[in-house]
């Protein structure tokens, strides 16, 4: 346990030395110096001309980005423009998406439409879903592709599996093809297919070019599409994330009205009472449950099961915006700043944006996400209880 609690100190500490400028207000946001941290923005407009050694995080409405980005990149918006070289892994989301830049690890993208320039490369894999998506350059990890119109051009390093209502390849795939589309599927004399393709079209047609081989084309059944409209893809899967972020951020704000001086109390007691604050929240969410079982057991409990239960799941389904508001009034004491109360509802929003992130990584970051929700939630309960004695 000892052990466990020092990790969890560590891990506070290295995100307690970490410096982040954050920018939330102006239409025009232009970075023309190096930064050495990470950095989010909220604007209409952002230029980012200098290089960033840290992370980039931003939400506007037309974003270029021209000089090299050290770690990650996570942008909403409507217009998104990459030109620099990228150190770590690309997730955006956006209504037109170009990339004309190097990216070292994966790209993971949702947009109208998609494309990769001609002398451009993906170090990892793609993870794509758009209106139409155009891939000239080179992806060396494996894509995965759900598209109104998808055209490869360029090489697909990896497997490639492709869902799209219209499939053009005439570029190169060296792993194992799935492809599917509800409309048409062509392989043009240009194409270098090195593994056997396996596809679905609703008429099993498949146009291909006098160069490729035959045996290496297997209609597969099980591939078919149980929807024939894919060029609505792409705007759903950015309406999704608008739709997330703004419900997310209104949460935010509506919990932040209310209990602001518990959450700023709460990212107090979150620093300097981590270990109680994380046995707290570990013995909520073990004894929780329990109660509420004892309590259907009795019966004559069980309507204070239901409460418990229902009490139970809500903070469960709000865990990432509770530890996301404390850890925003804790950085606000860290910095000794007196931000607004929009100001911090802008600050969690990103770092609940960062916590889902963590949390998508495989076990370690599933781990870390469960240790903060526990100090976020036990600080909170500390602060009740508290309240409550007096």
């Amino acid at each position: 346990m000892k052990k466990f609690l020092f990790s969890t100190l560590l891990l506070l500490l290295v995100i307690s030395n970490a410096k982040a400028l954050i920018i939330t207000s102006g239409s025009t946001v232009v970075i023309e110096h190096a930064v050495h941290e990470d950095i989010y923005i909220s604007a209409g407009t952002v230029l980012i001309e200098a290089p960033v050694y840290g992370s980039l995080i931003v939400a506007g409405g037309t974003v270029t980005v021209k000089d090299s980005i050290l770690n990650d990149i996570l942008i909403v918006g409507g217009e998104l423009n990459f030109y620099g070289y990228v150190g770590g892994t690309v997730r955006c989301a956006g209504g037109r998406l170009k990339v004309a830049s190097n990216i070292s690890r994966d790209l993971v993208a949702a947009g109208g439409t998609l494309s990769l320039g001609k002398k451009d490369t993906v170090g990892g894999d793609l993870v794509a879903s758009a209106g139409n998506l155009l891939i000239d350059g080179v992806v060396n990890g494996n894509s995965r592709i759900k598209a109104g119109s998808f055209v490869l051009h360029g090489v697909a390093g990896g497997d490639l599996e492709c869902r799209a209502e219209t499939i053009d390849i005439s570029g190169r795939i060296e792993g194992r093809s799935s492809l599917a589309a509800s409309g048409s599927i062509n392989i043009t004399d240009n194409a270098f297919l090195r593994q056997d393709v396996r596809y679905w079209t609703p008429d099993r047609v498949i146009s291909t070019g006098r160069n490729i081989e035959k045996s290496k084309l297997v209609y597969d059944p099980a591939l078919k599409l149980s929807v024939s409209h894919w060029y609505y893809f792409g705007v759903q899967s950015v309406a999704g994330v608008l739709w997330y972020l703004g419900m997310a951020l209104l949460m935010i704000f509506i919990l932040q009205y209310l209990f602001s001086a518990s959450f700023r109390k709460a990212g107090v007691t979150a620093f300097a009472h981590t270990g109680r604050s994380f046995l707290t929240g570990i013995v909520y969410f073990i004894a929780i449950p329990l109660l509420a079982i004892l309590c259907f057991i009795s019966l004559i409990g069980i309507p204070i099961g239901i409460i418990l239960l229902f009490v139970y799941i809500g903070t469960l389904f709000f865990s990432g915006i509770l530890t996301a508001l404390v850890s925003a009034h804790w950085l606000q004491s860290r910095v000794g700043a007196n931000w607004k109360p929009v100001n911090i509802g802008f600050v969690a929003l990103g770092l609940l944006i960062l916590l889902r992130l963590v949390a998508a990584t495989p076990f370690l970051g599933f781990i870390i996400f469960c240790i903060l929700v526990c100090i976020a939630i036990g600080a909170i309960l500390q602060n009740f209880r508290s309240h409550a004695a007096v």
